[in-house]
């Protein structure tokens, strides 16, 4: 299945990680300000490289995005979606907290300015943060939001209720409607896979039966996986989030091949 792998912290040049690099490994180590939060003028390149690929038919569907500082590039890549999606989120966080400083485009804050800006979005649903954390964005942010945001709390899927609630939200969509996952592998349980962020509580067999629902009955517009192990990984963790990348692209494989 063809992949492009986003290398910017140069984790995927271990040797652990030998299965992403029979996909197209893009370099992108030497660029500045792309740590959690992305230079403005770094974006604006991204951003042009990225819609090159897409008008060279060089972007496929599966995107795997080095660790969790860069999950930004899910919004990215959702701008050269040419029609209309539902973008399903696996994170431990709400991703829609607004930058403490200049307003630029960060880890933190990609979802709230996905639907900020992109009007092809149908609607969100994020799973797996914390009560606490989705009450905190449901007080400010949702509240103003013209898209529906749902959420899935880390609750939920502790109580066993996820696989229902995520049934019931994607219910709502039309048969012929498109979604788009962007998973961030902090949501799973740390006995699953290491990552450089706090992590949730997802189980394996739970992130299967969810990811297979979310195509069960829509087509798959595009995959993104972020969440690898921090620089100073062991070659265990780094050889099992490989393991993980591998698993979660074998669940959608027959979607996107459709």
């Amino acid at each position: 299945m063809e992949r492009l792998v986003f290398n910017f912290s140069g984790i995927y040049e271990n040797e652990e990680y030998e299965w992403e690099k029979e996909g197209e490994v893009w370099n992108l180590t030497e660029l500045q300000g792309t740590d959690g939060y992305l230079d403005p003028e770094t974006e604006e390149y991204l951003r042009e490289k990225v819609s090159e690929k897409r008008r060279d038919f060089l972007l496929p569907k599966i995107r795997i995005l080095d660790n969790g500082n860069y999950h930004y590039m899910s919004k990215l890549l959702l701008e050269t979606v040419d029609q209309p999606v539902f973008l399903i989120v696996f994170d431990h966080h709400t991703d829609m907290q607004p930058p403490a400083l200049l307003p630029v485009l960060s880890c933190g804050s990609w979802i709230l300015d996905s639907v900020k800006q992109l009007n092809h979005i149908l609607g969100v649903c994020i799973i797996g943060p914390p009560e606490e954390a989705i009450q905190t964005v449901r007080e400010t942010v949702v509240s103003e939001s013209t898209v529906q945001i749902s959420f899935i709390s880390e609750e939920a899927l502790s109580s066993h209720r996820a696989a229902e609630e995520l049934e019931t939200i994607l219910r709502q969509l039309n048969p012929g409607n498109s979604v788009y996952v962007s998973f961030d592998k902090d949501v799973l349980s740390e006995s699953v896979t290491d990552t450089n962020w706090d992590q949730g509580i997802l189980e394996q067999q739970q992130m299967k039966e969810l990811m297979a629902i979310c195509i069960k009955k829509h087509k798959l517009e595009g995959l993104d996986l972020c969440g690898e192990p921090g620089r100073d990984s062991t070659e265990s963790q780094r050889r099992i989030s490989s393991k993980i990348n591998q698993e979660i692209i074998r669940i959608v494989q027959d979607s996107l091949s459709s």
